[in-house]
């Protein structure tokens, strides 16, 4: 487990991966979690993408052990968060999961910041 300081606020992140060089011509998986969660909803599957891919997963702004500022939360401003994020960790391109209300974010983030996913998985959510 990992912390990191984007947009003024301290995010925690999950950052697991394949053995040393395998995987390495993938992008990597960013798993994000829905209301009222955290990175820890995806205890059981990040071991099994980490075998092939670099994952990351986030707790978003307000939620697990990232840090919880006053508000406004907003799917937009989660976004811009994500690409932060991405950014701090130099991840230029990725595969973007989200889950419920990280599902939302995985649609803004898609709108907002096109150029970074390989490709968008949304499970269980619809846009904002």
């Amino acid at each position: 487990m990992a912390t990191i300081m984007i947009n003024g606020i301290r995010l925690h992140y999950v950052d697991s991966g394949p053995p040393s060089g395998a995987g390495a011509d993938r992008p990597p998986l960013v798993m994000l979690h829905g209301l009222g969660c955290s990175s820890h909803d995806w205890d059981f599957q990040l071991p099994v993408f980490a075998r092939d891919y670099r994952v990351v997963a986030p707790c978003l702004r307000g939620f697990g052990d990232s840090d919880k500022p006053t508000g406004p939360y907003t799917v937009s401003g989660f976004a811009e968060d994500v690409d932060g994020l991405l950014n701090a960790l130099g991840i230029e391109r990725c595969h973007l999961l989200g889950f419920s209300m990280g599902g939302a974010v995985a649609l803004q983030a898609a709108v907002d910041y096109p150029q970074r996913f390989a490709s968008l998985i949304v499970v269980n959510s619809q846009p904002c």
